[in-house]
């Protein structure tokens, strides 16, 4: 979820019980939270400027804070690389799927000095939350890893995606922002049957996600 940039104020309750949401982007311009907002948020992440109100307000409220912004020397995409680092929406896209953390600090960014990377999970797949630490071990930036047609989280497009994507457009399966992001890869609103049928014949071989617009070809 991605507060628009302008906004000022989150009125009362505006997320009350939204168990799925796990991220929320706060930009600079809002001011004021309301009273009891992510209550019953149990797993979710404020992504902010580092200074800013939604800092402020996480740590009063106990709500885990990730920085997003600055540190521009710190992580950035690999000479020759299609990697897209969006610093505003705290992700990372256009990897290759099935690549290994070692590969993906090889081939697809660049670490600047003084600089390391935390993982959240053992793969590179969508969900992987990638922190980037200075040298005193202080959180400069985090992001989520997007692989486009990877619902799972394991880092490939197999069966077990397009299963999800299925189910999700059935109505059977609720998925968080990340993973609707990873699953729409026919460039409409929602997670669709369409959708699915695409990440299967992408497990297959017989089309193909291009990882930096989400879209298959």
């Amino acid at each position: 979820m991605i507060v628009p940039d302008g906004l000022t104020d989150i009125d009362y309750c505006a997320f009350y019980n939204c168990s799925n949401l796990t991220s929320i982007t706060i930009p600079e311009s809002v001011a004021t939270i309301g009273y009891e907002v992510f209550i019953g948020c149990d797993s979710l992440t404020i992504f902010g400027v580092p200074g800013s109100y939604a800092e402020t307000y996480a740590n009063e409220n106990n709500i885990n804070f990730s920085a997003i912004g600055g540190g521009g020397d710190a992580l950035s995409p690999a000479d020759g690389s299609d990697s897209v680092i969006d610093r505003d929406n705290g992700t990372i896209y256009g990897l290759e799927p099935g690549i290994s953390r070692e590969e993906f600090e090889s081939n697809f960014v660049s670490v600047g000095n003084g600089y390391s990377l935390q993982y959240s999970a053992d793969v590179i797949g969508t969900g992987t939350v990638v922190t980037v630490l200075d040298e005193n071990d202080e959180i400069v930036e985090t992001y989520t890893i997007v692989i486009f047609g990877d619902i799972s989280g394991d880092g490939k497009i197999n069966a077990v995606d397009a299963l999800m994507a299925l189910k999700a457009a059935s109505g059977a399966l609720e998925l968080s922002e990340i993973k609707q992001m990873a699953g729409n890869v026919d460039g409409n609103a929602n997670v669709s049957s369409v959708d699915a049928l695409d990440i299967l014949h992408c497990s297959t071989g017989k089309k193909n996600i291009n990882q930096v617009t989400g879209l298959t070809a």
